[in-house]
Parts: structure tokens; sequence; C-alpha cells
């Protein structure tokens, strides 16, 4: 008896091993599929991004990913900036500085549509399709500034390399409201299609 529990022991930390083995090639063939999906930067961003998908019937009508602009997020990108284009410490500094900066102007939103419908994939402040407010502790805020990206300064690589999430068929959009306060903070994009509501708990 001694015997066949030892020989079940020695096949268990056999398949200990096994298990292990293949979990760390498959971390490994991800790392090498999506080469940053393990970057501290891609965890940030998608501690910070949530995504709704909009149906009618059982066809997607529309998906949005929204990455809140954090103060963690902010320091993330920074770190992440740098690195791409190499800067010295004088001129990350100044970077983080600007981004604090603005992190203490306004509240802002990245906002990705995809959708195979023009119409959805338009967001602005006259309310042709969407509306957009954030809403804190019960109070509406309209944006201060909604805008679509910058193609000509934000080209598809840029993109790619700073929105991990980034896709060719989605169309991004800078959302600004006044500051917000710390707290959960909801998102809320509403019209005739249907409602999205983007909800973070801890935003600082």
């Amino acid at each position: 008896m001694k015997k066949v529990r030892r020989n079940a022991l020695i096949l268990a930390c056999f398949a200990c091993l096994a298990l292990a083995s293949c979990a760390n090639q498959s971390q490994q063939a991800l790392e090498f599929i999506w080469p940053g999906l393990m970057d501290q930067y891609v965890e940030t961003s998608d501690e910070w991004t949530r995504t709704e998908t909009l149906y009618n019937g059982i066809d997607r009508e529309a998906e949005v990913r929204v990455l809140l602009k954090s103060d963690a997020w902010r320091r993330s990108f920074t770190d992440h900036w740098a690195d791409v284009y190499a800067l010295e410490p004088a001129a990350k500094q100044k970077f983080l500085d600007d981004q604090l900066a603005a992190h203490k102007v306004g509240t802002d939103f990245v906002v990705a549509v995809e959708s195979s419908k023009k119409d959805l994939r338009s967001l602005d402040t006259r309310m042709r399709n969407w509306r957009v407010v954030a809403i804190q502790n019960g109070k509406v805020f309209l944006p201060v500034d909604l805008r679509r990206v910058n193609y000509d300064a934000w080209p598809p690589e840029k993109l790619a390399a700073f929105y991990p999430h980034y896709n060719r068929w989605q169309k991004y959009f800078l959302i600004r409201f006044q500051p917000l306060s710390e707290g959960p903070v909801r998102l809320l994009v509403s019209g005739p299609a249907g409602r999205l509501a983007f909800d973070w708990e801890h935003y600082k």
C-alpha cells in the first residue's frame, strides 16, 4: 500500500510539473504573439478601460471602449511614452508635469467606437446620434470639449503603440469634462440606438 501511495505521489508531482511547464509555455506563446501583453502599461490601461457592446437582437451594432485618464494612468503613460521615444530624464519630467497639469484642468476620456454603421461611429456635441455625459454623486456633467482624434498627430502606428486595444475599424474621440472629484464616476452614452454605461469605482 505504501508503494502504491508513493507511486501516486510521484505521478502527481510529474503532473504538476507538466502543468506548470504548459502554463509557462502558454504565457511565452502569448507574449510572442502579442509582445506587450504582460507589460505594466498594458495592465494599467486595461485597469482604466471599460468596454460595452450594443446589440440589435443578436446583431452587434457597435462596440465602444472607453479609457479614463486617471492619475495612475497618466503616470504609466508617461513611462511608456518616455520609453518609446527614448526621452532624457528632463524631457520625461516635463512630459509628466504636462500630464499632471492637464489632469488638474479636466477629466479626460478616450473613446473608441467600432461599428459597421457610419452614423453610430460619430460622436459630437450636437447630439445627432449620441448624448455623452459624466455622472458623479447624482450630478450630470456635460463635456467641455469633444473632438475626434487628429489622425495627422496620431497615425495608426502611434495609436496602436499607446492604445493596446486599437484596431483599424475604430474611430477615436477625446472627451473632456470639468475636473471631477475622487470616487465613483460613470460615463453615459445614450441615443436612439441604445444606452451604454461605463463605470469606474475609484477614480483619482
